[in-house]
């Protein structure tokens, strides 16, 4: 399975050719379910997850019915296609807004994966006595 993410990974990597569905992200989070609980570590998982169960309020917050895309502008910057938060990927374009002034694709992305990073970095943390 590591293997797959790993070749997943590179085709994935701005600019993305391949997109994952349903099939590789249930198959993933499964994954890490079934680790998580051979490994004894369900409060870890239960951290690393707070990105995901995130955008599941964030969906419902929409009804699940609007789409949380960017919207594309002419000089390819990334703008919000609704004035509130509907994904992680809104909150992301404001914060890269804020930073840089304006919100490209690579750099949403890159703070996404650094949310994730820290994330998971706070389980560690909280969590150490499990692993050390």
């Amino acid at each position: 399975m590591a293997i797959c993410i790993l070749a997943f990974f590179v085709y994935n990597k701005y600019p993305s050719e391949v997109f994952p569905g349903d099939v590789f992200t249930y198959s993933v989070g499964a994954l890490i379910g079934i680790a998580a609980i051979l490994g004894n570590i369900e409060k870890f998982a239960i951290i690393i997850f707070i990105p995901y169960i995130l955008e599941v309020f964030l969906k419902a917050r929409g009804k699940l019915k609007i789409q949380s895309f960017a919207k594309l502008n002419p000089d390819g910057t990334l703008k919000k296609p609704e004035r509130k938060y509907y994904g992680i990927e809104h909150i992301a374009i404001d914060i890269t807004k804020k930073i840089r002034g304006n919100a490209r694709e690579n750099e949403v992305v890159m703070v996404i994966n650094l949310f994730q990073i820290v994330v998971i970095l706070l389980a560690f943390v909280t969590l150490k006595s499990t692993f050390f």
